[in-house]
């Protein structure tokens, strides 16, 4: 449907039919999920410390600690685990869609160093479109493309 309209391939290794992401605020180039894993840079989070409220509500209250992030895996849904760090319960707050990764010089006119990717879903008139404001169908259809 949406891959006919376009080259939709990775830029660096040239895979084809898989999920591909961009980087934030560009429509290229578009990249898979391992040229994205090899290019991950080493992220820290803040850490919190959980308290409950009398509401019942959890709340957790930066400390300024920054801690390593594990090294991330792109799943089969396209997401990784949240740049957030764990929950209260130690567990990954609710995973992301975006990729944090280094871009080397080269690769893309206007993106080098450390750089966000998104979802590269394509547009029918040639850009792309952002992830929040895809239509349903087309999110779908980037969903159903297998990660690798």
């Amino acid at each position: 449907m949406y891959a006919e309209k376009r080259d939709y391939k990775c830029y660096i290794c040239g895979k084809k039919g898989v999920k591909l992401w961009r980087p934030y605020g560009d429509s290229d180039p578009f990249i898979c999920a391992q040229c994205a894993e090899k290019r991950q840079i080493k992220m820290q989070y803040n850490k919190r410390i959980w308290s409950k409220n009398p509401d019942g509500t959890v709340e957790g209250v930066r400390t300024f600690r920054w801690m390593p992030l594990p090294i991330w895996t792109v799943n089969e849904d396209g997401l990784v685990p949240s740049y957030e760090g764990p929950n209260q319960n130690g567990e990954n707050i609710p995973s992301t869609p975006r990729l944090i990764i280094y871009l080397e010089r080269g690769i893309s006119e206007r993106h080098s160093g450390k750089t966000e990717l998104l979802p590269a879903i394509p547009h029918k008139n040639g850009g792309v479109w952002t992830y929040v404001a895809a239509p349903e169908e087309c999110l779908l259809w980037w969903r159903n493309l297998p990660t690798r």
